[in-house]
């Protein structure tokens, strides 16, 4: 999408950069956000750049946003997660710089960029070629080490045996995990997701131990079903 001159000129680089800013240390930082890795790379990775919209302008803001069109509630649009619960479930899943991370639901990339800046290796997949395509762009890339691998949804759960993970980083909510993801997990790895009972939703963390899965179940969040995972395939 090709912003006009006026848009250009009003949101610049520097417009940008103190938004990012703003949203570390006041909305995130305050909030509990302080793993030094991950206030870093927020403050570094533009996240205006993964928004194809017209909220671009507030992509700092601590809000659900669209990626594609310009309705904040149209239910056939995909929405990028509010920048404290991803900081949030970053921060929960403990990535290290031996960790291999499964970036499930990942969108435009965002949260991929940012666990590839920590993690071994990043599997991004997601259900929609287009967004695959922004997240592969040479742009974006750029920001990236080349540990980091994109994939459609359909080609993923068909040679889903083959991989193993440390880490599944679900972006969004999921109530039922299915069975090809339980299964890559290694032993003694994580699944971070969000689930939504009625009007609550909540930050869930996963453990695997002897092929068996453990419930820890962390913060409330501000999650509707506008962040819904298809996994429909």
């Amino acid at each position: 999408m090709i912003l006009s001159t006026e848009i250009n000129e009003l949101y610049n680089e520097e417009y940008f950069a103190k938004a990012r800013h703003n949203m570390v240390y006041n909305q995130l930082v305050p909030n509990g956000i302080n793993d030094e890795r991950i206030i870093s790379l927020l403050l570094k990775i533009p996240r205006h750049k993964f928004i194809m919209s017209k909220w671009k302008n507030v992509a700092y803001s601590d809000s659900i946003l669209p990626i594609w069109n310009t309705d904040l509630f149209k239910n056939d649009n995909r929405f990028i997660m509010p920048p404290f619960v991803l900081a949030k479930m970053l921060q929960d899943a403990e990535v290290n710089s031996n960790s291999t991370v499964l970036d499930f639901n990942c969108n435009t990339g965002y949260s991929s960029m940012i666990i590839s800046s920590i993690a071994k290796k990043v599997t991004a997949v997601d259900i929609d070629r287009k967004l695959l395509k922004i997240g592969m762009s040479q742009e974006l890339l750029s920001q990236a080490k080349d540990n980091i691998m994109f994939q459609l949804l359909e080609h993923f759960k068909t040679n889903s045996k083959s991989f193993k993970f440390d880490i599944v980083f679900i972006n969004g909510i999921m109530n039922d995990i299915p069975e090809y993801i339980k299964d890559i997990v290694v032993d003694g790895g994580k699944i971070v997701v969000i689930e939504k009972k009625k009007q609550l939703a909540k930050i869930v963390k996963w453990i695997k131990h002897n092929n068996s899965l453990f419930k820890e179940e962390l913060i409330e969040v501000d999650a509707d079903e506008r962040l819904l995972v298809n996994t429909k395939l």
